[in-house]
C-alpha cells in the first residue's frame, strides 16, 4: 500500500492558549488554541505540529473506519490580525485531528519530522474534499 506525505494549508498559528511540550520532537500538544489569520478554503489545515479538519471532513474520516487518528476539542478563533474581508461566518468550526498512528500500519501517521503521512485509501477520501493548497507527494519507501 502506498503512502503519501501531506503539507496542508497553514492559514493561522498556534494561539496563546496552546499547551505544548517542546522538549521533544515533534512537540506534544495537550491543549490546542488555533488562531486563523487568512484561510484560503482547504478542509485540512495545520500549524506545526497540529492538524485540523473542517466539520465535513472530520465527519467523513470518523465514518470511514480509517485508522490512526481521532478528534479532540480545540479552541479555534479568528486572530486579531485576520485579513479583511474575512468574516467569522465564512470559517467552519475546525476540529483538531489528533494523529497517533504508526507509519506503514495505520491510515494516518506522523513522521519523525512531524509531517503527516496517509495511506492510499485515506488520500482517496481526502481528495473528495478541498485541498487546493495542500502539497501531496509520495512517501519514500520504508
Amino acid at each position: 500500500m502506498g503512502y503519501h506525505l501531506l503539507e496542508p494549508e497553514v492559514p493561522g498559528e498556534l494561539g496563546p492558549g496552546t499547551v505544548m511540550d517542546s522538549t521533544v520532537h515533534p512537540p506534544v500538544v495537550s491543549a490546542l488554541h488555533y488562531e486563523i489569520i487568512d484561510w484560503l478554503g482547504d478542509d485540512l489545515i495545520e500549524s506545526f505540529p497540529c492538524y485540523l479538519a473542517s466539520p465535513r471532513l472530520a465527519r467523513a474520516i470518523e465514518e470511514s473506519g480509517l485508522t490512526g487518528c481521532h478528534f479532540a476539542s480545540a479552541q479555534v478563533a479568528m486572530s486579531p490580525q485576520a485579513q479583511e474581508p474575512f468574516s467569522k461566518a465564512e470559517v467552519p468550526r475546525f476540529r483538531w485531528l489528533v494523529i497517533a498512528g504508526q507509519i506503514g500500519q495505520d491510515d494516518f501517521a506522523v513522521t519523525g519530522q512531524g509531517q503527516i503521512t496517509v495511506s492510499a485509501p485515506a488520500l482517496r477520501l481526502l481528495r473528495t474534499f478541498t485541498l487546493d493548497y495542500c502539497g501531496i507527494t509520495d512517501a519514500p519507501a520504508a
